[in-house]
This record gives C-alpha cells, sequence and structure tokens, in this order.
C-alpha cells in the first residue's frame, strides 16, 4: 500500500510539472508576439498569460513546500532523500518566471486584469444575455478514486470529461492527471507502471479489469436490498434509510441494463417483512385486493406515512406551548442555554393541582414511588400494564403507540421507560435462545491451573500435527484458532453465532465452523469427532509462569494427559461441555490445599486447581458468549448427514506407494533420490533423439556466433559432468526406444548479478510414440497435482537429470 506522504509528493511534483510545461508555453507565445507586435490577438493572448502567471507561481510555491516538507519528515518515496528534485525545478521556473516579468516591464504588457470593470460596463450598456458574462464557474478539478467500486463509473465518466476540454493534452500528461487522481487500492494497482504515453491506455485497462465488472457491481446492489432492515411505525429515520435503499439500488440497477420495474412483486415482498406490526397493517390496509402492487406504491406509502408523522409530532408540539404559562416560559428561557426544543406534548397546569401517582394514589408522580421502584422490572411492566399506562413515558390516557415522548430505553434504545427494562433472562416467559457461555479463567488473586491436554489431529492430507488444547466444562460449545484450522487445511462452514465477551460485550469473532477428530498423544484410538468454531484467538499462554511440581506426591508415576501442564503454551483447541462428558472417566485424585487436583480422561490424566505461586501473576479472565442465529439452527434441519469420506486405495496405488518408500533415500549431497513408479522395467519411451539433435543443432549455431558464450556454456555443462550431475547414455542403449535424450538450451540474463547465464534441461519434450501417462506409472488416481504430470513438466534448473535408460 502506497504510503499518504508518497501520495502528496507525487501529486505535488505532478502539477508542479504542468506548471512548467504551462509557462514554457507561456514563454513561446510571448516570442512569437514579439516577432509580431502588431497583431491585436497575439497581444490579448499574452496579457492573459502574464494575469494568470502569479497565480501559477502561488501554487508552484505551495507544491514546492509540500514536496520539501516530504522530505523532511522523511515521508517522501522511496529514494528521495533530498531536495534535489524541488530545487531543480524551483531553478527552472525562476529563470522563466522573472524572464517573463522582465519582458512585460520591458514592453509595458499589463499584468493584473480589467475583466472586472469591462464585464460590468458590458452588463450596463447591452443588457440581457450580456448578464451572464459575469459569473464564472469554479475551477472543476480532477475528482479523486480510492476503490470503492461503486464509485468507479462516475469517476471515469467525470475525469474523461474534463479532460474533453483539453483536447491538446498529451497521453503522458493524462496519464500523470490519473495517478493524481488515484488513491489508496486504486494507485496501487498502476503504481508499477512507468509514466510513458502508452501507459496511460494500460492504466485504463488494468482499472476497468478490477472494478468495471458490471456483475460485481450488480451483486454489490443486490447484497444491499437484501440486507435486513429493522422499520418501526414511529421511527421515522427508519423509514428513511428504507426509502433511500429502494431509490438507490433499484436506481443503480437500471443503469446497469436490469429491468427493475418488473421486481415489483419480489421486492415487495421482501421489504414489507421487515416493517413492524403497525405499520405492516397499515399497507395491508392501502393495497386492499391489488395481487401485483409495484414497488413506486410501496415507497409513496412509506414516504405519506413519514409526512403524517411529522405533521403530528409538530401538532403536538405546538399544542405544548400554546398551554405553557407565561411565567413558566420566561424562566425556562432565561435558565436554559440556547438550543433545539424537544417535540414531546407538554401540558400545563394550576398551582392548585397536584399529581396523583397510579399506584398508591400519593401526590407524586409514579415514576418517584417508592412502592413502585420496589418492584423488579418484570412486576413493573406487569404493573404498568394493569394500571392501562403507557409503558413509554408511564403517563395516562394514550398507549405507547401514540405516545408524543421521542425518548427511548437508556439501556437498549427501544420504545419502553428504562424503569421497565429487563434481560432475556429475568423472564421465564422468554422466547430467546439462551447464550451459550464459556468460563476461561477464573479472576482470583492466586494462580489457578487449568486443565490441558495434548491431542493428535489429522489435516485433510492425512498428516498428524499435535495441538495443545484446554478442557473447559463451562463451555457450552468448542473452539479451535484459525491458525491451526489453516495448518490443517480444514474445510470450512459458514456460522453466524455470535459470541459476547465479559461485561456482554458482543464480538463477532467466529469466522466459520469446522470438524475435526480427536485422538490421544501417540495412539490412534479412540477417535473422537466433533465441531469446533474457529476465532483468532481463544487466550494467552497458560499457564502463565512457571511452575514447580516436583512437590506434589500424589502425582507421581500418573500418565499425564499433557506432560507440559507446568510450562507456558499456547491453546490451539477449547473442548467444551458438547464432548467433555465423552473425555472424562469419573476417576479423581485430590491432594493438599493448593495442590492441584487430577481428573480421568481418555488422552490421560489432567490438572485443574489452585497452585502456589512464585509470585503474583496477572491472570486472565475471560467470559464469552455465543448465541447460534435461528438461521444456523434451521440450516442444520436441512443438512443430510453423510458418511465419512474414506479413500481407498487402487492395486496400483498401492503399489506407487510401496515402490516410493522402499526406493527413497538421501544422497551423500544431502539431496533425495526416488524412483519413477513405471509399470514396467524398461517402458517405452519412444524416438526422443531426432527431436534432441534438431535442438543440439540449432543450439551450436546460436553459440558459433558468440564466442563467449559458446565458452560459458561449454563450462557449465562440463562442470555438470565432472561433478556427475548427468553421464552419457550407454552405447548399447543408444538408438533403442528405452531411451530417453533431453534437450537443452540456455537463458541469458544480462542484467542479474549473480548467474548471467542458466542452462535448461527439457524433460518433457515430445517423442512419437509416447503413451498415456496412465499406461506409463502407477498410481495416477486424477488428483490436480500426481507424480505423472510433474515427471512430465519437469524442468531441471542446477538439478540432477539422469538419463533415463
Amino acid at each position: 500500500m502506497v504510503d499518504e506522504g508518497e501520495i502528496l509528493y507525487y501529486q505535488a511534483k505532478a502539477r508542479v510539472v504542468r506548471a512548467l510545461a504551462r509557462v514554457t508555453y507561456f514563454v513561446k507565445t510571448v516570442n512569437d508576439y514579439l516577432a509580431d507586435k502588431n497583431s491585436t490577438s497575439k497581444r490579448a493572448k499574452v496579457e492573459s498569460m502574464f494575469v494568470e502567471l502569479k497565480g501559477i507561481r502561488i501554487e508552484v510555491n505551495n507544491d514546492i513546500d509540500i514536496m520539501e516538507h516530504a522530505v523532511s519528515s522523511k515521508t517522501a518515496p522511496e529514494g528521495v532523500t533530498d531536495n534535489t528534485c524541488s530545487m531543480s525545478f524551483v531553478d527552472s521556473f525562476d529563470t522563466m518566471y522573472y524572464d517573463l516579468m522582465a519582458m512585460a516591464k520591458l514592453h509595458k504588457i499589463p499584468l493584473s486584469s480589467q475583466s472586472d470593470t469591462s464585464q460590468v460596463h458590458n452588463t450596463t450598456q447591452f443588457g440581457g444575455t450580456q448578464h451572464l458574462s459575469i459569473y464564472q464557474l469554479p475551477k472543476r478539478s480532477f475528482p479523486t478514486f480510492s476503490g470503492d467500486i461503486t464509485e468507479f463509473q462516475g469517476f471515469e465518466d467525470l475525469f474523461l470529461s474534463i479532460l474533453s476540454h483539453t483536447p491538446d493534452m498529451s497521453d503522458v500528461e493524462k496519464f500523470e492527471c490519473l495517478r493524481t487522481s488515484l488513491v489508496g487500492e486504486a494507485l496501487s494497482l498502476i503504481v508499477h507502471l512507468t509514466l510513458t504515453p502508452a501507459n496511460y491506455k494500460s492504466a485504463w485497462e488494468i482499472l476497468r479489469s478490477r472494478y468495471g465488472n458490471k456483475r460485481d457491481l450488480a451483486r454489490i446492489h443486490l447484497d444491499a436490498l437484501l440486507t435486513p432492515h429493522t422499520v418501526t411505525f414511529n421511527n421515522a429515520d427508519s423509514i428513511k434509510r428504507v426509502i433511500n435503499t429502494i431509490l438507490e439500488h433499484t436506481a443503480a440497477l437500471d443503469n446497469l441494463t436490469f429491468a427493475t420495474r418488473q421486481w415489483g412483486p419480489i421486492l415487495i415482498h421482501i421489504f414489507e417483512k421487515y416493517l413492524d406490526y403497525e405499520l405492516r397493517s397499515r399497507w395491508e390496509l392501502k393495497v386492499g385486493d391489488n395481487f401485483s402492487p409495484q414497488i413506486n406504491e410501496f415507497v409513496d406509502f412509506l414516504r405519506s406515512h413519514i409526512r403524517s408523522e411529522e405533521v403530528h409530532s409538530y401538532s403536538h408540539t405546538q399544542a405544548g406551548n400554546a398551554t405553557k404559562p407565561k411565567g413558566t416560559s420566561q424562566k425556562s428561557t432565561s435558565n436554559s442555554k440556547p438550543g433545539p426544543s424537544p417535540k414531546v406534548l407538554t401540558t400545563s397546569t394550576p398551582k392548585t393541582f397536584t399529581k396523583s401517582c397510579a399506584m398508591c394514589k400519593d401526590t407524586h408522580s409514579i415514576r418517584q414511588c417508592p412502592s413502585f421502584l420496589s418492584e423488579t422490572p418484570t412486576e413493573r411492566f406487569q404493573l404498568a400494564k394493569r394500571l392501562n399506562l403507557c409503558i413509554n413515558c408511564l403517563g395516562s390516557g394514550h398507549s405507547y403507540t401514540t405516545c408524543p415522548s421521542k425518548n427511548t430505553c437508556k439501556s437498549c434504545q427501544k420504545q419502553h421507560h428504562s424503569l421497565l427494562h429487563f434481560t432475556a433472562a429475568a423472564t421465564s416467559t422468554a422466547t430467546t435462545v439462551s447464550p451459550i457461555t464459556m468460563l476461561v479463567a477464573d479472576a482470583v488473586p492466586r494462580s489457578v491451573l487449568l486443565s490441558t491436554l495434548l491431542v493428535n489431529i489429522q489435516s485433510t492430507h492425512q498428516e498428524t500435527h499435535t495441538f495443545r488444547a484446554l478442557l473447559d466444562t463451562g463451555s457450552q460449545v468448542s473452539f479451535i484458532t484459525k491458525n491451526c484450522a489453516d495448518r490443517l487445511s480444514l474445510a470450512r462452514r459458514r456460522c453466524s453465532a455470535q459470541v459476547n465477551a465479559f461485561s456482554g460485550t458482543s464480538v463477532n469473532v467466529v469466522s466459520g465452523i469446522t470438524s475435526i477428530r480427536l485422538s490421544p498423544l501417540g495412539k490412534s484410538e479412540p477417535l473422537v469427532p466433533l465441531d469446533v468454531f474457529i476465532v483468532s484467538k481463544i487466550t494467552d499462554a497458560t499457564p502463565q509462569s512457571n511452575i514447580k511440581s516436583s512437590l506434589w506426591s500424589h502425582l507421581t508415576n500418573l500418565d499425564l494427559a499433557d506432560p507440559t501442564f507446568n510450562i507456558p503454551g499456547p491453546i490451539d483447541i477449547l473442548l467444551g461441555a458438547d464432548v467433555a462428558p465423552t473425555l472424562l472417566t469419573g476417576n479423581r485424585i485430590a491432594g493438599q490445599p493448593l495442590e492441584p487436583t487430577a481428573f480421568g480422561t481418555i488422552f490421560g490424566w489432567v490438572l485443574m486447581g489452585p497452585v502456589s505461586p512464585k509470585q503474583t501473576n496477572l491472570v486472565t479472565s475471560l467470559l464469552v458468549t455465543s448465541n447460534l442465529s435461528l438461521e444456523h439452527s434451521l440450516t442444520k434441519f436441512w443438512e443430510m448427514e453423510e458418511p465419512p469420506n474414506v479413500q481407498h486405495l487402487s492395486p496400483d496405488e498401492i503399489q506407487a506407494e510401496a515402490i516410493f518408500t522402499s526406493s527413497i533415500k538421501r544422497l551423500e549431497s544431502g539431496r533425495f533420490s526416488v524412483a519413477l513408479p513405471f509399470k514396467h522395467s524398461h517402458p517405452i519411451l519412444g524416438d526422443s533423439k531426432s527431436g534432441a539433435l534438431k535442438r543440439f543443432h540449432s543450439l551450436e549455431h546460436r553459440l558459433s556466433r558468440d564466442e563467449n558464450l559458446n565458452k560459458n556454456y561449454s563450462d557449465f555443462m562440463r562442470d555438470y559432468l565432472e561433478n556427475k550431475h548427468m553421464e552419457a547414455v550407454p552405447k548399447n542403449n543408444q538408438n533403442t526406444p528405452y531411451c530417453y535424450y533431453i534437450p537443452h538450451h540456455c537463458i541469458l540474463r544480462p542484467e542479474s548479478q549473480t548467474t548471467k547465464l542458466r542452462v535448461v534441461f527439457d524433460a518433457c519434450g515430445s517423442t512419437n510414440l509416447i503413451p498415456p501417462p496412465q499406461s506409463l506409472m502407477r498410481g495416477h488416481s486424477g488428483a490436480s497435482v500426481d507424480i505423472v504430470t510433474t515427471a512430465y513438466t519437469f524442468r531441471s534448473e542446477h538439478r540432477e537429470t539422469p538419463a533415463y535408460t
């Protein structure tokens, strides 16, 4: 990613280059005028240029300051360590600038514009259309593009439109303008292109291929339309967001030639599900018997509802202001700071009136009633319903649907009073899914040993890896780190589970779900299958410091599941209560106070409990909850359980594996040698000599024209023979179909500092009788990369290349 300082440096440099080109053009124009001083058109052109020259000087000075600041703050591009470039620009510009100023003084060319005076005069004299000449459009600058695919089309159209007003601009100048208009990811795509005219079109091709894909753009707009919304009856902002979403993304899809006008029933079916009960009822009443309403009718309905809500809110505010006594209004105005008035219904009562509590009939509000406040939130809610009070403001005479108060609960921002707020766990009638809780560590001022164990897991490639797991019966689900899942190359499934950290703070850390099978360390049985959630990190190293275990006599001769339990190490897997009953055997060995307790598992003994630390350490305490979404739960009903995919080897594959196992060995040079699993001891390879000779003669012809190349090539081949990297084919095996001749050629790299000549052996040269690969070697299983494909596409560079006989 290009640094912001580098971008500013490049942009300033580009502006200075354009300014120098412009001033150079000024010098040429002035010289043309001096050659023909009687030309009034040239005189007018020169005068307008001198008016522009002062502005160019100010801009150049600002850009030079930006470049020098980037150098001093060390944010300039790599390789720019001083102000040499900027100083050369200053010298060039000042030379031309002072030459021009001297010419202007000598030939009495004015340096300020009289356009304003003349324009006012023309306006007074002619009127009408001339009045528009005194107004000038603002100077248009090039747009910027950072890599948002939804903004690319607009950026391209506006950029090319601005360039259309300067037809004389060269491609290299256009390319520089394009580079200065790009930032972030978009700039990184073309930053490697040098500043040449040909690369201007190449840069546009790269940008269009990356950001001009209409299918990707359509997917973004469709995803936005399908994103769930929450639309409530008395929340105008939520309704406006839905209207904006519909209009913005359907218009964008229309521009992509999608017929969204025919999608009315589908879009309405999607969005009407987001309406709350009150708003959905009104929509159904409006639609009536119309079986195919259009999307514009739905949008008009939402707009009319917003207008009615705004009128309703305004009328209540005006009514409240009209009934407020003058004394109260003046006092409030004098004691409060200026600010917007809240839109609430306010009423005024005579001083002789006293409020009566709806619960105890005393002279105070129910919000201040001791009896009401002593109840639990759930009981307060039931009392408010029984007393026919508004659950939003605890007032009487109206319901929460017509409540004029715009205040919401301070805890959850929903439409009820804060005194009535209760969590889902506070009521037995709650229908929400109970959170899945995981307790990772206990925050007590002493060291606590957590139960760890070492387990083996097989990867997708049938390789066995050992990981450290934490057994936690306080968690209802199991977890695995992303690094561990990547090492095992595990297949992942999408999951919308949510994890809540300590104190109920929600964090989205689950990146998927996968399946694994655990086995004890050094054993293949038993196998324990389970599903685990993938997270970036489970907890810190456990334990936090080395623990002396030699004094615990009750642990002597125990087969521990984690022999390194007392050494700090990372936790790769957390085993929750979903698998803990399968692992625990029920055995238990307790020790003295401040000594851990051993619990028996099928993997060995695990240790858990408080221990006596050498020093006070910071104890990590995590409490997270995982809420499985309804979508994930329903998906389980539609998933069919499949038996494990057991790979059965064919006889050829078994024989190929046996050849590999018996023939692999390590040479004295450190390299490995292995036999190719041919089906026959002498496979017929066909005639490869004629093709190899033809290429060799071509190589000799090339070498004969370059004495130095011929010498280097011969030295290389002689070195290969002396070091036994290759050998000659025995004479008795020549001109037989069992022998394969490997052609070779050279590749020159003059720019290389180490290897200027590279010899390449082409072991995939064609023959006249090569059969299909399946008939040459064993073990061909159709895999993405097998040994047959590897052998036939083999290239050798400084490798051992034996002759095939």
